[in-house]
């Protein structure tokens, strides 16, 4: 949990340079439900992103060979922020 929370602190240092509803996005090569890392950095980012007003999209349980694409499509998508 403190992994994902330090994440996240990270992350939002600068939400600031991003307006209101802007769509953030993350990227994880585990289950969002595995009770370890990937499922405390997925609820770290959960919860700051809702706290800032930012729209959260996921993808998790991604392929090492399919991590960039999943990258390039959010970012194709509008994401202001991709995180893995």
């Amino acid at each position: 949990a403190v992994m994902g929370l330090g994440i996240a602190a990270t992350i939002f240092s600068v939400a600031p340079a991003y307006a209101d509803n802007d769509k953030i996005a993350g990227v994880f090569s585990g289950p969002i439900t595995d009770k370890g890392f990937t499922q405390h950095s997925y609820e770290a980012l959960k919860d700051q992103a809702a706290k800032d007003g930012f729209d959260l999209v996921y993808t998790d349980s991604v392929a090492p060979s399919a991590m960039l694409e999943a990258f390039r499509g959010y970012a194709r998508s509008g994401a202001k922020l991709v995180v893995g």
